[in-house]
Order: structure tokens, then sequence, then C-alpha cells
């Protein structure tokens, strides 16, 4: 099963979005939904990024997640089967819940 012990409080800190997946990134602060800059704008503040106090966490954006939550693709290498040389990935709706539920978490 994963740990997610090694990630900040954000599902898509150290994401970047391409088309429907977000994928790994090779900038570890890099924020999947900054279409701008890319880098977390509370770690470039100063702050421990953590979703529920990100100001990209506000009505709109969670509708347009939602709406999209199972058509987008999430390839977190927690989930990287041992042993496979390829995988499917999980739908944002299954990342999600799993990232919420969890209570291991760093800051």
């Amino acid at each position: 099963m994963a740990n997610l012990t090694g990630r900040k409080r954000c599902p898509f800190y150290g994401f970047d979005a391409s088309s429907g997946f977000l994928l790994e990134s090779e900038i570890e602060t890099q924020c999947a939904l900054r279409r701008d800059e890319y880098l977390c704008h509370m770690e470039i503040r100063g702050q421990t990024p953590d979703w529920e106090y990100c100001h990209l966490n506000y009505p709109e954006i969670i509708r347009e997640l939602e709406k999209d939550a199972n058509l987008v693709q999430v390839f977190p290498i927690e989930f990287f089967p041992e042993g496979e040389d390829s995988w499917r990935g999980v739908t944002l709706e299954e990342w999600m819940a799993y990232f919420e539920g969890m209570d291991t978490i760093k800051n």
C-alpha cells in the first residue's frame, strides 16, 4: 500500500499537469494547479504547503476538479506497482480520497 509520509499536505504539490494527467515533477516544489509560474505559492512565501490553506482551494476550483475527477489520471510514485514497467495510474478522485484520508502526511 502507498505511503504518503514523505508528501506535503497538498495533493498537487510535486506534480506537473499535462493533458489530463498529473505526473510526478522533476521540480519537487511544482504545483500542478498553477499554470503561470508552476512553483507552489505557499512555499515561495516561506510557508509550508498545505491544501487546506492554499489560495487555490476555493469553490470554483473545487467544482472544476470534481467535474474532471474521473477523467484525470494521477501517477503518484507511491502507487507504482513494484516490479512493473508501466501502469495506468489512479483517478484524481481516488488520489484525493486517499490523500484526504491520510493522517501521516508531514508538513
